[in-house]
């Protein structure tokens, strides 16, 4: 009885094993037209858009069809799509704070400076420390861009590396 159980738990493990083995994400295939170089992109990952219209869109994208995505429930053709890159939310938080804090930093010390020293000249470092607490607040995103209007084209399909 016991060696029957086990029998049946070790071939339910390696069906399982197998199943996550073989089974293919969707998602963008975003390939350089002069090298042939392909990124994928998972299904459900966040990605900011801008448009041929000039619209920005930004959210987890979710596959219609072989042509369009939806990104929070705005439907989306490849067609239309200008550029397109990763925008993962974890990056833009701990990004965004660091220069936000940063910012915050640089003006306690430049008060610091201009009250302990009595000269208003520290002063002048307030105007790079508001630039900064307004970049960390629009949370850049240095991430790599894909225009697809001039060296990249997207397309629809499935993941194919074994990695």
């Amino acid at each position: 009885m016991k060696l029957t159980i086990r029998i049946l738990i070790i071939n339910m493990l390696a069906l399982l094993l197998h199943t996550a083995m073989v089974a293919q994400d969707k998602g963008l295939h975003i390939t350089d037209n002069e090298t042939a170089e392909s990124r994928f992109i998972k299904e459900n990952k966040r990605i900011r858009i801008k448009t041929i219209e000039g619209d920005r869109i930004t959210g987890n994208f979710i596959i219609i069809d072989a042509d369009t995505i939806l990104i929070d429930e705005n439907t989306i053709a490849l067609s239309s799509v200008a550029k397109i890159k990763r925008h993962p939310r974890l990056y833009g938080i701990l990004v965004g704070s660091a220069i936000t804090y940063l910012g915050i930093i640089t003006v306690g010390f430049s008060v610091l400076i201009a009250v302990l020293t009595t000269s208003p000249e520290a002063l002048i470092l307030l105007a790079p420390a508001a630039g900064l607490i307004y970049g960390g607040l629009k949370a850049p995103n240095i991430l790599k861009g894909y225009k697809t209007q001039t060296k990249y084209s997207i397309t629809i399909g499935a993941n194919e590396s074994l990695n």
